[in-house]
């Protein structure tokens, strides 16, 4: 069990409390995973969470995706093998059994939107309009969920085939459905950005319009320092400060600092060099005790890039200019000034989900290891 301030998260990072009670619980449920080497989470939602879910989902007015619903699995990990149980099931069951489950005080707490909904808009709807209504709405969700598998599969071929380049085809867009049009652009937005926070049916919309119409050189501004942008036969959705975007945050240790620009969200903590320490692409261990004997005083810092950054990449020898390993790595000239780096003075230790150096690499001799993770500032799905 693990107590949290999810309260104070949430004004820390601009998000509501729910949300970032949502985002806290899923990082906890991934720390004790790694713990016991697992690999499935089982969350404990039911058919009741699924109705509520749908509601609110449906009185926010969205489309196939949000009436969808809880899915059943999500990324491969996640797992609800009790989602087709109504709650009153559940219970009855653990009295039967001597079981008693914990709950969560805030459910009865009638402020919260879901919990109005829970407490007030379904029993009325069970007591004077129809007593199946969870099952109902459960059934609809199913077909909903199944609907929108199809047509995002649809969408995701499409969105290969307008491919161009840098961008996609203006002419090969116009021709597609509004619904797979829909789709298309929610997965650019979400590629680019990491999130879908903030996007509502009229930017999409818009976006849309603009590339109906073709005009080269048009752009419109979206949410998250997005625009989409129409160049001679294509068009782009991307930063609108990508060529100019600047930021430099100290990294206290141990200690959390949100990267607003990018939408991340950025941890390190103190490890001792007790256990084996596998890097992901978004999760790197260092030695520690290296760092801070070059570090005399300065502190790592989570950045972009500046003249006379350099590197001395794992699998290469000697040391690199920053600026020659973009250009030998082909990073794209507009993406080469907004990717975030974990440096130390001039020195890059990290560039996240590329390269690390090899002079913090832990071996024999480390005592200290120094975690950094990397997390999205919302995370989103089902």
């Amino acid at each position: 069990i693990k107590r949290v301030d999810a309260v104070g998260f949430a004004k820390e990072n601009k998000m509501s409390t729910e949300e970032a009670g949502r985002f806290l619980r899923y990082e906890y449920f991934e720390e004790v995973l790694k713990q016991v080497k697992g690999q499935k989470i089982a969350t404990a939602h039911n058919m009741n969470d699924q109705a509520e879910t749908m509601i609110m989902n449906f009185l926010r007015g969205s489309g196939t995706t949000g009436l969808s619903g809880i899915s059943p699995v999500r990324d491969f990990k996640y797992i609800r093998p009790i989602l087709y149980i109504e709650r009153s099931e559940i219970e009855s069951y653990c009295k039967e059994n001597g079981l008693n489950p914990v709950i969560d005080s805030t459910n009865k707490e009638n402020v919260y939107r879901r919990n109005k909904i829970r407490l007030e808009l379904i029993p009325y709807i069970k007591d004077n309009i129809n007593p199946n209504v969870v099952k109902s709405l459960c059934t609809s969700s199913d077909l909903f969920y199944k609907d929108d598998e199809f047509l995002n599969e649809i969408a995701a071929e499409k969105l290969n085939e307008i491919k161009k380049g840098d961008g996609f085809s203006v002419k090969e867009f116009n021709s597609l459905h509004v619904s797979i049009k829909r789709r298309i652009i929610r997965e650019i937005i979400l590629k680019e950005k990491g999130s879908l926070n903030g996007i509502e049916l009229k930017h999409i919309d818009d976006c849309i319009e603009l590339i109906k119409k073709g005009e080269t050189g048009k752009r419109i501004d979206l949410p998250h320092d997005l625009i989409c942008e129409i160049e001679y036969e294509k068009f782009k959705i991307k930063n609108k400060y990508l060529k100019s975007l600047k930021y430099e945050y100290n990294l206290n240790i141990p200690g959390r600092i949100n990267v607003k620009e990018e939408n991340l969200i950025i941890e390190a903590e103190i490890k001792k060099n007790d256990e084996i320490f596998n890097d992901s692409l978004f999760i790197k261990y260092f030695d520690y005790d290296k760092i801070k004997i070059r570090a005399e005083g300065f502190k790592i810092q989570i950045r972009t890039r500046k003249d006379g950054d350099f590197i001395s990449p794992k699998g290469m020898k000697g040391r690199k200019k920053l600026k020659d390993l973009f250009i030998d790595e082909k990073v794209p000239r507009e993406k080469r000034n907004s990717i975030p780096l974990v440096a130390l003075r001039n020195e890059i230790l990290w560039i996240p989900n590329f390269r690390d150096s090899r002079e913090y690499k832990i071996d024999g001799e480390t005592k200290n290891v120094l975690k950094i993770k990397i997390l999205r500032g919302e995370v989103n799905g089902r």
